[in-house]
């Protein structure tokens, strides 16, 4: 019997121990960047490699491309540039290219929903050439880690859709998709815009702060008229579904950060005056962004989805109206510039 309990503890041991690496053994992808040229899909993937200088260690990266008319082909030869084996459980930053976003991006996302070696977890950009930002260096630092960092920075913790809901909204057919888009400024990101989609393609990009407000529900949004400045910093959008028009309510509070040598705000009149002015602007501006994603087929509010699940069939024209009221707080009011016109 001894014997018996000695052979099968072993087993156990053995196989616990199969699918344990060490890290050392492993190449560690921070990044995915997938670009689309000449009917190829081009893959690349940045590692990141730590390095021992004395008594401190730096971070470096690596990128290894691979390129197949065959996205799975083209993931496993740039996997195969590498030694060790490549671990995916901590990419970050899934980067696509404008031109794989024009051609569509559904096979893209599919592919990656259903290869469980890659985590879930990360924002996906929309970027002209995703191995130029991978091949930036940053002192001690990944640009992986750099363009999270910088999109978590301007979007105040507000997250954008992850992988699963934009797949699902993609099945959906009556809710598009919107992804961050960054640009390159030497080795600085600028994120600033937004990538707007139909269906799985790329059809046009915006300004980011309305898409946040109205969707993700982002606070401290900023709106400027005539040289006055306020920062929405409480918002609730809600919606209105009727048989003929839906209603685009938003509600908020916002503080003074900037305001023009004519307004007096030790005069109460002056924040009425204030929250007309800018929710009349916002109005404006809510009002051209649903014009101009519209006209190209592009609901990221899901309009056509909340008529739907109301009325159970689509509505043939998209019709609304929006309601904006914004009220100034009055305390904790900031002076922030005065411009003396």
């Amino acid at each position: 019997m001894k014997r018996i309990f000695i052979i099968v503890s072993l087993v156990l041991v053995l196989c616990g121990c199969y699918d344990y690496r060490e890290l050392n053994d492993m190449s560690i992808v921070t990044g995915i960047g997938i670009d689309y040229k000449d009917k190829e899909y081009i893959v690349n993937l940045e590692v990141t490699k730590s390095i021992k200088d004395g008594s401190s260690n730096e971070i470096e990266s690596v990128v290894y491309t691979g390129s197949n008319t065959i996205l799975a082909d083209a993931f496993l030869e740039a996997k195969n540039m590498s030694d060790k084996y490549v671990y995916m459980e901590h990419v970050n930053v899934l980067l696509l290219s404008n031109e794989l976003s024009k051609n569509g991006i559904g096979n893209v996302i599919d592919y990656i929903v259903r290869d469980t070696s890659i985590n879930s977890n990360y924002y996906m950009v929309v970027v002209d050439d995703p191995k130029k930002v991978f091949d930036t260096k940053v002192e001690n630092d990944t640009m992986s880690n750099v363009v999270v960092n910088t999109i978590n920075y301007y979007l105040d913790d507000t997250s954008f859709d992850d992988l699963d809901i934009v797949s699902s909204y993609m099945l959906n057919k009556r809710d598009d998709i919107a992804i961050p888009m960054i640009s390159l400024d030497e080795d600085k990101v600028i994120f600033n815009k937004i990538a707007y989609f139909d269906s799985d393609k790329l059809v046009g990009n915006i300004d980011s702060k309305l898409y946040t407000l109205l969707r993700l529900n982002s606070n401290n949004v900023n709106f400027n008229k005539n040289g006055n400045t306020v920062s929405v910093y409480k918002s609730d959008v809600s919606y209105k579904v009727n048989k003929d028009i839906i209603t685009i309510k938003v509600c908020g509070e916002g503080l003074v950060k900037e305001i023009s040598s004519k307004i007096d705000l030790e005069n109460k009149d002056s924040y009425d005056y204030l929250s007309n002015l800018i929710s009349k602007d916002m109005k404006y501006e809510i009002e051209s962004f649903l014009e101009e994603t519209l006209s190209k087929e592009s609901d990221l509010l899901g309009l056509q989805d909340k008529y739907y699940k109301k009325y159970k069939h689509d509505m043939k024209d998209i019709k609304y109206q929006v309601d904006v009221d914004i009220k100034i707080n009055k305390n904790g009011t900031i002076y922030g510039v005065l411009y003396d016109n």
